[in-house]
């Protein structure tokens, strides 16, 4: 990741499928190549915006998060790290479509290959 540019307001009401926060993210790729030494490298960059999967208040955004982002080499984001925090109410929460981790994993592998593999995720 190269960015985090926040779309929402720490405080504000969040609806389902309201933006909370562009991710910005740049990579390389094989892009031709018939062999490791005469291989060439394609640089990407794009962008991904997280929705908000449920209703509720905004708490806290991802401290790298700011209203202009700003492209940086790398932004240190692993498992352990969260992008937002929501304030959910029960109602809101019982009614959310969300998923176990079985019904994620059958979905992720459906989907195929990614942008820079030309094989599925876990091939």
């Amino acid at each position: 990741m190269t960015g985090l540019e926040a779309l929402a307001k720490p405080g504000a009401p969040i609806a389902v499928g309201e933006p909370l926060l562009r991710i910005l993210w740049e990579g390389h790729k094989i892009s031709n190549g018939d062999e490791l030494y005469h291989t060439t490298w394609e640089n990407t960059e794009g962008e991904f915006v997280v929705h908000s999967p449920v209703a509720g208040t905004l708490v806290e955004l991802h401290q790298g998060a700011s209203d202009t982002p700003t492209w940086t080499s790398s932004l240190e984001v692993d498992a352990a790290d969260w992008l937002a925090i929501l304030h959910v109410d029960r109602p809101a929460l019982q009614s959310a479509s969300l998923v176990d981790a079985a019904a994620y994993g059958a979905h992720v592998d459906s989907l195929g290959p990614g942008r820079f593999s030309e094989e599925g995720l876990y091939d």
